[in-house]
């Protein structure tokens, strides 16, 4: 395997060190290899595309698997949010690179998934070519509403998530690791799912792999220290946490000490509530059985979007952009 005429490492060796099939990957890197070079917008299709027809306007962020930037591209003059991975035998994350190319490359067609036009390389760095958002669930929270979000605002959010990550599960994706920060904002206040590395493929509704974390704080209580696998309906609970996060401006796990104490206090099954009347009966209902313990006992997608609170949600008529009223 190359890139750029510059070797890896050898086929066998790069396997060994993921956790998954053998065909698996290969079939998700050649998928990915064969895409390379081509961008897909609005107006149409380029081919051979290279980072020569990208302009750098400024850097966007920088985060453990890559720096993100914000380029035009030259032919349309469009903005992307341009992010940069380096992919070479020195990195221990390949596995996760390769995953966020192949699910953002053939699932982002929906509208609550980031949309990816496509991917270039140069040398061994691989170049993600997405749609430039506003910000950040996270970014909104914790800068501009410390105190939570109002509940209308809070009912349009939660329904595009679990859109979003219904379309995943229709398509055997798990997320694993849904929070606020990898909930991205466009300007009309719409919700669209980001990150991808650590999402794992479902057979027959189950993960087989146990050996992604995800974040911590929004973590189900079935994948805490445990090799067993389990179902999407981990995402799920963290559906929960992040509404709850959306209402309080904090998780219910935020004054524990340390990861150690956020593990124990999850392991001992008290499903987080709201205060008495906090929240209306429909929400306070809606987070409670995504917040069971149990897995088997909470609802699937399907129930979920059946759900009086996220029905009455969907049909609300709200102006999202008001939320953006700080940036005027």
């Amino acid at each position: 395997m190359t890139l750029s005429g510059e070797t890896i490492t050898s086929t066998d060796k790069l396997i060994k060190s993921l956790n998954v099939p053998s065909s698996e990957y290969v079939a998700r890197y050649n998928n990915v290899m064969q895409q390379i070079g081509k961008i897909k917008t609005s107006e149409r299709e380029f081919e051979d595309v290279t980072l020569n027809d990208l302009v750098h306007v400024s850097d966007i962020g920088a985060g453990m698997f890559g720096t993100v930037m914000k380029m035009q591209f030259v032919p349309t003059k469009e903005y992307f949010a341009v992010k940069h991975i380096i992919l070479d035998e020195k990195n221990n994350d390949l596995r996760r690179i390769i995953m966020e190319c192949y699910v953002l490359l053939d699932f982002s067609c929906h509208e609550n998934i980031i949309t990816c036009y496509g991917v270039l390389k140069k040398d061994t760095g691989l170049y993600l070519c997405m749609e430039l958002m506003n910000s950040c669930l996270e970014t909104l929270i914790k800068q501009h509403y410390k105190m939570g979000l109002e509940e209308k605002f809070v009912g349009k959010f939660t329904v595009n998530i679990v859109d979003g990550l219904d379309y995943l599960k229709e398509n055997y994706i798990m997320h694993r690791d849904i929070k606020p920060s990898n909930l991205l904002l466009d300007q009309h206040g719409v919700i669209k799912i980001c990150d991808f590395g650590i999402s794992g493929i479902l057979v027959n509704t189950v993960i087989n792999t146990s050996n992604e974390t995800g974040s911590v704080k929004y973590m189900a209580p079935e994948r805490i220290d445990t090799k067993d696998p389990y179902d999407y309906r981990a995402d799920i609970w963290s559906v929960g946490i992040t509404v709850y996060e959306m209402i309080n401006g904090f998780t219910p796990y935020d004054k524990e000490g340390s990861t150690f104490a956020v593990f124990a206090t999850i392991k001992k099954g008290k499903e987080p509530r709201f205060v008495k009347d906090q929240v209306s009966p429909e929400l306070e209902d809606f987070t409670h059985r995504c917040l069971t313990s149990l897995p088997a006992n909470r609802p699937t997608y399907k129930i979920l979007k059946e759900h009086l609170f996220i029905k009455e949600s969907r049909k609300a008529q709200v102006r999202m952009e008001d939320l953006f009223n700080y940036m005027k």
